[in-house]
């Protein structure tokens, strides 16, 4: 039998959303041959039979187990291992990808060794979680951080050999993406962008989870900083931090509004993890 166009590399851990995913998945308009596989990274709650129930409707499925190391990344790592196609294409459980989503990002990869595309947060979120946000869909390559593009895995596409060249996607899960697509562009490899390659995110709904997630990201940006200053990252902006927490101590009262609520939690969770992590990573980055 001969291999897939693209392998669909999906990592996973206690998602009750996948079969959210699998159904956006088995309408893709895609012509090509292709496979699914869903790199389990140690689920305990039927995440794996959900996935299974699948193997009708997306007869090319595979559910793997990718639980010998945790994290998104190393589920991601063995999942491209098991991938018999030399094209990849990643995207995460708890998100929908839209029906051309593979019929116009496998394409991209003809011209470039890597590619995304836009991302959408109205279909999955309600108004009062994303509402604070400037902008609720990207529709072109991100360059945040004011360096290279970036790119997330819940929308990425890969040849096979910057995977391998690279060594994969390395640890710590959170910042991995921008790791791997920022090593490659050093590396000569370009990030393309596919505008039909739609992406549905959903974002955490508790105040909770909000919270923690964008701790977690700010976290890990001291560590980047580190690694890339050298090749030209820009130090952020002290003035600007500063700025910030003022704003958050005297903004504590807009709690109380749902349209704003999400902001503060957002800008409270970044700007603490940025000031642990660079206490941690013994380098400046607020």
């Amino acid at each position: 039998m001969s291999s897939p166009e693209v392998s669909v590399v999906m990592p996973v851990l206690n998602c009750p959303e996948i079969e959210d995913q699998l159904g956006a998945l088995s309408g893709q308009t895609f012509s090509g041959r292709w496979e699914v596989i869903v790199a389990d990274n140690g689920s305990t709650d039927g995440t794996r039979d959900r996935a299974r129930r699948w193997r009708d409707r997306l007869p090319d499925l595979r559910v793997i187990d990718a639980s010998a190391q945790r994290g998104g990344d190393a589920a991601r790592n063995i999942g491209t291992v098991a991938a018999r196609a030399a094209r990849i294409a990643y995207c995460d459980a708890d998100d929908v990808v839209c029906p051309q989503w593979l019929e116009h990002l496998v394409p991209a990869l003809d011209g470039d060794p890597m590619a995304t595309g836009p991302i959408d947060l109205t279909r999955l979120n309600r108004d009062t979680v994303i509402a604070w946000r400037p902008t609720v869909r990207w529709e072109a390559l991100p360059s945040w951080h004011r360096y290279l593009p970036a790119a997330l895995t819940c929308n990425l596409a890969v040849r096979r050999e910057v995977h391998e060249a690279l060594g994969g996607f390395q640890a710590p899960a959170i910042g991995a993406d921008f790791r791997f697509v920022w090593r490659a562009q050093l590396s000569g490899w370009r990030l393309g962008f596919a505008p039909g390659a739609l992406v549905h995110r959903r974002e955490p709904t508790t105040w909770s989870a909000y919270l923690r997630r964008s701790y977690r990201y700010g976290s890990h940006e001291p560590a980047l900083y580190r690694e890339f200053r050298d090749e030209g990252m820009p130090r952020s902006s002290t003035v600007v931090a500063l700025a910030r927490w003022a704003a958050l101590t005297g903004g504590a009262p807009v709690l109380a509004l749902p349209r704003w609520r999400y902001a503060w939690l957002d800008t409270a969770g970044l700007r603490a993890g940025r000031l642990v992590g660079s206490l941690r990573d013994r380098v400046l980055y607020l």
